[in-house]
């Protein structure tokens, strides 16, 4: 097998599930990396700006436009660390706990969509190859 065409066909596919994922929400109010964000703070209940641009692997001035616009948006909260007055701490607000709930209820409805064509057993073993690269690289950083 053609490991270029291999990896143009997972590109390929990513952009499919991508685009499935904005096109799916009528009611979106925010984007893609927006909603990675909240999916990381979600994650972690209480995260540090710093933390998470690491976890997100951008530059702290990047990630500072998206938590300015997700706090404008009443979806997250910033308040100072306890131990540290110059760091903020994140989480979501009330609000920004209902728009995950709502995301994740159309992506569970596009992930059953999208992987259809596969068995269980597909789904497992694709699901083994996806973490064996991601283990690989995580530990090429």
């Amino acid at each position: 097998m053609n490991r270029q065409k291999t990896v143009e066909l997972f590109y390929t596919v990513v952009k499919k599930f991508h685009n499935a994922a904005s096109n799916r929400d009528p009611k979106r109010s925010t984007r893609n990396g927006q909603n990675l964000c909240l999916y990381m703070i979600e994650r972690h209940g209480t995260i540090s700006q710093k933390r998470l641009a690491a976890e997100l692997d951008i530059r702290a001035t990047s990630l500072s436009e998206t938590i300015a616009r997700l706090e404008a948006k009443g979806l997250i909260q910033r308040e100072p660390s306890a131990e540290d007055r110059r760091t903020f701490m994140i989480s979501l607000t009330e609000a920004g706990m209902q728009e995950m709930d709502r995301i994740r209820k159309l992506r569970m409805a596009d992930d059953v969509r999208l992987l259809a064509p596969l068995s269980d057993a597909e789904i497992e073993t694709f699901h083994a190859i996806l973490k064996k690269i991601s283990e690989y690289h995580k530990e090429m950083k």
